[in-house]
């Protein structure tokens, strides 16, 4: 079980974080707090992403963002194994712009 700690980390995703060097921790931090609650810090394929869970079979993988240039690559997966979309973004206003449609898009979608 991963209990968020006083920082809304989880022992996991710290472990995580501690992966990378210092100004791409500071970086990853900033873009989860800029896109707020319900994005976790997980490993996929070796590297570490954000990962958005919609709650109905789809998943939002964020990757990239850690450097200064904060260049994005998201993907939309259904089940955990089909790819659906993919996106990039640079920038966290435009990382917010590109889930903001993906989430109006699917997040009423229910796989049957």
């Amino acid at each position: 079980m991963n209990i968020k700690l006083e920082d809304g980390l989880t022992n996991s995703e710290k472990q995580i974080l501690n992966k990378l060097d210092p100004p791409e921790q500071k970086n990853m931090l900033q873009v989860l707090r800029n896109l707020g609650e319900g994005y976790r810090i997980v490993i996929i394929d070796s590297g570490i992403c954000l990962l958005y869970d919609l709650q109905n079979g789809y998943d939002i993988e964020i990757e990239g963002g850690c450097d200064e240039k904060q260049e994005f690559s998201i993907y939309l997966w259904e089940n955990q194994t089909r790819l659906l979309e993919i996106r990039h973004a640079k920038g966290i206003s435009d990382l917010k712009f590109e889930l903001d449609q993906l989430c109006e898009k699917y997040r009423f979608h229910i796989i049957q």
